[in-house]
């Protein structure tokens, strides 16, 4: 079964209502529900830019909307952000760089906000332009968020009791992140698609990807395959327990090992649009190895064993040193990229150059 979630940011004061309402009526007629970030007081000028504003709170009209949906159970609301303006001008975030007070003060002001308003229970925290710092994770641990639906490239600790739900595509990508689910090895593999009013033609007719007709045909067809499952983030963490910090790292280190590979080989799993677990990251670490075994190993190893007819009967002790030494570099090396999750590419490629000069030595050294 391949679960479906559609995440649907910035619906704040500002926002345009009339879309809203459209997407939403699509998954009320379908009996289906939506995710959907919410900011309680949008700045009222450019939040792109660092220079004071004011903020607007989310209006009555707009609370009713939310309301009516959480009653019906078509709306699952997420506190994203407090205003959206960013602090930093490179990279935009409303968090990184802020202290712990500062964020607890941000975040907790939004969250209380949303709860008296609607009357109901906030869990999940999406950060503007999916961008936080460790802080914030420690700031939702005490405010008891349950989950973080934010980018593929954030941070994250190991010892967090946090579920990790980041977007995996966009709505362009979802037909390639369904097909790429269809061939996937892992049960239950998810995909997150994050949406803004401007990828509505209606919002924006040059850059739009997609209008109100086409979205309501998407969601009744992808609703009538048996096999998939459209979930907010609250109903997939129901589901599946095991959305936590382990399986958002293992994604992430998919999402590191396929940027290693050529598009012409890495069939599906090229910036995996799926959040997967365990099974996939094996799956693509055998092609990577076995990719860059072929590539970049072959030829040191050639050479190595070339230069090793030449000099082992002078220096067969210096040989054998070598191959111990490379060794060494290999384990460490490995150890560096499998386990601390440092995946350079410079790093891994320079590793399999000592791979394949080590393996040189070895096959002279057993011809002898």
């Amino acid at each position: 079964m391949i679960n479906i979630i559609f995440r649907f940011d910035d619906f704040s004061a500002l926002s345009n209502t009339e879309l809203e309402n459209q997407i939403i009526s699509t998954f009320k007629e379908t009996n289906s529900t939506l995710t959907i970030g919410v900011v309680p007081f949008v700045c009222d000028g450019t939040k792109e830019k660092t220079d004071t504003q004011g903020s607007i709170p989310l209006s009555e009209n707009k609370l009713n909307i939310l309301k009516m949906g959480i009653k019906k159970g078509y709306i699952d609301v997420a506190l994203h952000g407090n205003t959206h303006q960013t602090i930093n001008e490179s990279p935009r975030s409303e968090f990184i760089g802020l202290n712990h007070e500062q964020q607890l003060k941000k975040i907790e002001s939004g969250k209380l906000f949303l709860e008296k308003k609607l009357d109901n229970k906030i869990n999940t925290f999406i950060p503007p332009w999916n961008r936080y710092d460790i802080t914030t994770l420690t700031v939702l641990e005490e405010l008891q968020f349950s989950t973080i639906s934010a980018g593929t490239k954030c941070v994250s600790k190991s010892d967090t009791k946090l579920n990790f739900i980041p977007n995996t595509c966009l709505i362009q990508d979802l037909e390639s992140a369904i097909r790429e689910a269809e061939q996937t090895n892992c049960n239950h593999p998810i995909i997150v698609v994050l949406m803004h009013e401007t990828d509505f033609k209606e919002i924006n007719s040059l850059q739009g990807i997609i209008d109100i007709p086409q979205f309501n045909k998407l969601i009744n067809s992808l609703k009538s395959k048996q096999n998939i499952e459209l979930l907010s983030i609250s109903q997939a963490i129901e589901k599946n327990p095991r959305l936590n910090v382990v399986r958002y790292q293992y994604y992430r280190k998919i999402r590191n090992l396929t940027n290693l590979l050529p598009s012409l080989i890495t069939c599906n799993e090229r910036k995996s649009k799926l959040l997967t677990y365990k099974q996939q990251l094996l799956s693509v670490w055998f092609k990577v190895s076995l990719f860059l075994l072929i590539k970049i190993s072959l030829i040191p190893l050639i050479i190595t064993f070339c230069l090793s007819n030449l000099f082992f009967n002078k220096y067969p002790d210096i040989i054998i040193l070598s191959i111990l030494i490379n060794f060494i570099f290999i384990v460490g090396l490995l150890f560096h990229i499998i386990i601390k999750n440092k995946i350079y590419q410079k790093l891994v490629y320079f590793t399999f150059v000592i791979i394949g000069v080590f393996w040189g030595g070895v096959f002279h050294a057993i011809l002898k």
